[in-house]
């Protein structure tokens, strides 16, 4: 699976987002419960932690184009939000192969979202 180009305008104005994300019925279930990426989706939903966490994509994805493609399921009004959460962490999998949170009180230091592993980074 590879990232839908989404227009500015369907980024400010996610209404219709059913081409950027399966049916909830074929979302396997392992992304509708307790799963690494929920606490990605919580990243960015909840906490607007946008600048602390690092997205590192699988091969032969673009970021950007990745990323506008889950910002736009994120923001729209059109499902509902036990599908935008089972759907955005199935995006996020199929998209990105790990994902830091960089720890604002500890320099140099990150935590895996998706194992929960604390890395130091050495200059």
């Amino acid at each position: 699976m590879k990232p839908i180009v989404v227009s500015d305008a369907e980024l400010a104005f996610p209404a219709n987002v059913e081409h950027l994300v399966p049916p909830y019925e074929e979302i396997p279930e392992i992304y509708k419960k307790n799963n690494p990426w929920d606490k990605v989706f919580s990243e960015f939903f909840y906490n607007q932690n946008k600048n602390n966490v690092g997205l590192f994509p699988k091969e032969g994805i673009d970021p950007k184009l990745a990323w506008r493609h889950i910002s736009c399921v994120m923001g729209t009004y059109s499902i509902k939000h036990e599908h935008k959460i089972a759907g955005c962490c199935y995006l996020f999998d199929k998209f990105f192969r790990e994902a830091i949170l960089h720890f604002t009180y500890a320099p140099g230091e990150f935590k895996s979202l998706l194992t929960g592993y604390t890395i130091e980074l050495k200059e």
